[in-house]
């Protein structure tokens, strides 16, 4: 699964590909049809995502926590529009004075954007299979693992531990749990969890998407127990 010098796949070709499978995943659902964000319609996705993109407050809001406002309000007026048209500008890309178009911040803010958001219509339907995945595309996000495993499981109490099938792991966080006293938990709880699965599946699970992929959660029953009560990033 390896890549390396030329033969990786860019953020870029990663993100322009996605963003096609999402126009399409989108028309093939339907604008009523449900998807993982809940209480959203694939129309309510499709607004958000253009928002997103074509909203200059409405991006910033969804990195601002004080500004979040700005982009409910800016994903509910695109929200009045035709899904058709929303599909149209998710394929069409960001708007002209979008910070998501600069070549240096757009491609890695929109791996897991894409990627999420694809399998959030996709996987909401029944009988849905994992998308087979090349080996460039999972040492892709293997690398967005590597870079953003420590913010998103930075509310897990005990340490997590990310475990591929070809045996690379890397530690994502080493946990909040502290110790005071001559008692504390035993080692076997502060070892933490492991997550095993394939780059892509784990990305899922660490956006929030744990009940629909494909990972196994292994450690003591009482670290997994503290660390199913935490809240992932949706």
């Amino acid at each position: 699964m390896r890549g390396s010098g030329s033969t990786q796949l860019s953020a870029g070709g990663f993100v322009a590909r996605e963003r096609r499978e999402l126009a399409d995943a989108l028309l093939r659902a339907g604008p009523g049809a449900a998807t993982l964000c809940e209480g959203w319609t694939a129309h309510d996705l499709a607004a958000h995502v253009v928002a997103r993109e074509r909203s200059p407050l409405g991006s910033v809001g969804l990195v601002v926590s004080w500004m979040s406002g700005s982009a409910e309000r800016a994903r509910s007026r695109y929200a009045d529009r035709p899904f058709e048209e929303l599909v149209e500008q998710v394929a069409a890309g960001p708007g002209r004075l979008s910070p998501m178009r600069l070549p240096a911040v757009g491609p890695w803010m929109n791996v897991a954007e894409f990627f999420v958001h694809t399998e959030d219509v996709r996987r909401a339907g029944a009988g849905w299979e994992p998308r087979p995945r090349p080996a460039q595309e999972q040492e892709l996000l293997w690398r967005l693992l590597r870079r953003s495993g420590r913010m998103l499981y930075r509310h897990s109490p005990v340490p997590v531990r990310l475990l591929l099938p070809d045996g690379r792991s890397t530690v994502a966080v080493t946990g909040g749990m502290r110790t005071s006293g001559a008692v504390g938990p035993p080692p076997n709880v502060l070892a933490g969890v492991v997550l095993s699965g394939e780059p892509a599946e784990l990305v899922l699970h660490g956006f929030g998407r744990g009940a629909c992929a494909k990972v196994r959660a292994e450690g003591h029953p009482q670290a997994l127990r503290l660390f199913s009560g935490i809240s992932l990033d949706r």
